[in-house]
């Protein structure tokens, strides 16, 4: 009879202050591979390793989360650019 215990690794809860933290270091990914058009998903994998950085590993809605965040945040820093062009 086999006694090793099997552990699943259960997913991290994670904070909003630590959604937001990752959605706003994801930024410069968007002047990179990502665009205002990436779906949420592809969003979402890109944010796994800034969790994995910090030794968290959570579930996928909040990386969904973290993604709608970040490209929220992508998309107010095009608008604060284009009204500063208008403004000029």
């Amino acid at each position: 009879m086999n006694n090793t215990k099997q552990t699943s690794k259960k997913p991290n809860f994670v904070s909003d202050e630590i959604l937001r933290e990752v959605a706003t270091e994801l930024q410069p990914a968007f002047e990179f591979n990502l665009t205002s058009a990436s779906s949420l998903s592809e969003i979402a994998e890109a944010s796994q390793d800034l969790f994995a950085d910090r030794g968290i590993r959570p579930r996928w809605s909040a990386l969904l989360l973290t993604a709608k965040i970040a490209k929220a945040i992508w998309l107010g820093t095009i608008d604060h650019t284009k009204q500063q062009i208008e403004n000029r």
